[in-house]
C-alpha cells in the first residue's frame, strides 16, 4: 500500500469540504476520520483502512481492496450513487424555483455522506442513528467515538488513527450496565443496540436492507417493533444510515417546510428521493447560516 490504488473523479458540483464538514464536523473517529488540514477521509470496509486523498476533481485511494469494489464503496459511502445526485439536482432546481437564494447559496455541492460503514451498512448506521437520538448532532459524535473506543480494535494506516466499528457479536456479550455505562449511553439506547445486534447476527438487517430500496415504509414498521426504534430513527436510519432518500415521507417534510414559511406546493411533482435531499439540506442550510456546531467554507 505504498501508492495509490485507484484515482476517482468527482462530480463536477459536488463541494466535498462542506459535505464532509456538515457530518464529521471534529477530529473524532466514528470510526470515519475526516482531516480538512490534510484533505484526507479515512473509512472502513469490512474493518480494513481505505484512504482517501481528496483534490479539487478528483480523490487519491489507497487500499489493498480490487479497483471495482474499491470504486463502489467509496462511490457509495460518499453518497455519489446516480440516485443521490439525481435527487441534488431536483432539490436544488425547488429551492431555486421557490427563489430561495439565501438557501442556494450553502447548498451548492452538498452532497452529505451516509453515516453507515461498509461492508455493514445498516447495521453501523443504525446504531449510530440510536445514538443520535434526543442529542446534538456535536454531542452525538462524542457518544459514537466513545461507543467505538470502549468496544472497537484500535486501527492505524499511514498517520491516522481509528477504531473499528464492535462487530455484533461483542455487543450480545457485553451486559447491559457495561454497555451503558462505558460509553456513557442511557440504557434505552444501550437494550435497543442489543437488540439491533441480534437481528445483524441473525441476518434479519441485510434482508431489511434488501427490502429497503424497494418498500421502505415496510422497512421502518418493522423497524419501530422493536423497543426503543421509534419514527424518526427508523427513517433516519435509511436516510442519513443507508443514503436512502426516498425514505423520506411528504407529510413530514410539508410540515417542516411551513414552519420555516416555505410554500410545500410542487413537491409532489419531483421523486421522493428529492424529497429527503430537500429535507437534508434544509438542516444544512439552517446549520450554515447560523454556524452553531460546524464551520461552513464559502470556497474550497
Amino acid at each position: 500500500m505504498s501508492g495509490p490504488v485507484i484515482e476517482i473523479k468527482l462530480p463536477r458540483e459536488y463541494n466535498y469540504i462542506n459535505s464532509l464538514n456538515f457530518v464529521f464536523i471534529d477530529k473524532l473517529a466514528t470510526p470515519e476520520l475526516w482531516v480538512e488540514l490534510d484533505r484526507s477521509l479515512l473509512i472502513l470496509y469490512d474493518n480494513k483502512p481505505i484512504l482517501l486523498k481528496f483534490s479539487e476533481k478528483t480523490i487519491k485511494v489507497f487500499s489493498s481492496k480490487s479497483e471495482l469494489a474499491l470504486r463502489e464503496t467509496v462511490m457509495r459511502k460518499l453518497n455519489l450513487v446516480a440516485s443521490s445526485l439525481e435527487a441534488y439536482r431536483e432539490g436544488l432546481k425547488f429551492f431555486e424555483v421557490k427563489g430561495l437564494r439565501d438557501y442556494i447559496r450553502y447548498l451548492k455541492g452538498f452532497i452529505p455522506p451516509i453515516l453507515g460503514d461498509g461492508s455493514r451498512w445498516f447495521y453501523t448506521g443504525l446504531v449510530k442513528t440510536i445514538l443520535l437520538q434526543f442529542v446534538s448532532y456535536k454531542v452525538a459524535r462524542i457518544m459514537i467515538n466513545r461507543f467505538i473506543r470502549s468496544f472497537g480494535s484500535k486501527i492505524e494506516f499511514k498517520d491516522y488513527q481509528t477504531w473499528s466499528f464492535p462487530e455484533p457479536e461483542q455487543i450480545l456479550a457485553i451486559p447491559i450496565e457495561e454497555l451503558k455505562q462505558r460509553p456513557r449511553i442511557s440504557r434505552v439506547k444501550a437494550q435497543a443496540i442489543k437488540l439491533v445486534a441480534e437481528l445483524e447476527r441473525d441476518g434479519i438487517l441485510a434482508s431489511l436492507e434488501r427490502e429497503a430500496y424497494k418498500d421502505p415504509a415496510m422497512v421502518v414498521k418493522e423497524l419501530m417493533k422493536l423497543k426503543g426504534i421509534g419514527y424518526w430513527t427508523a427513517h433516519v436510519a435509511l436516510m442519513a444510515g443507508l443514503g436512502i432518500w426516498h425514505a423520506q415521507p411528504l407529510d413530514r417534510l410539508e410540515k417542516t417546510l411551513r414552519s420555516l414559511n416555505i410554500d410545500p406546493r410542487g413537491l409532489k411533482d419531483l421523486t421522493p428521493s428529492a424529497w429527503g435531499y430537500i429535507s437534508v439540506a434544509l438542516l444544512f442550510a439552517e446549520e450554515a447560516r447560523q454556524g452553531r456546531y460546524f464551520k461552513y467554507r464559502d470556497k474550497m
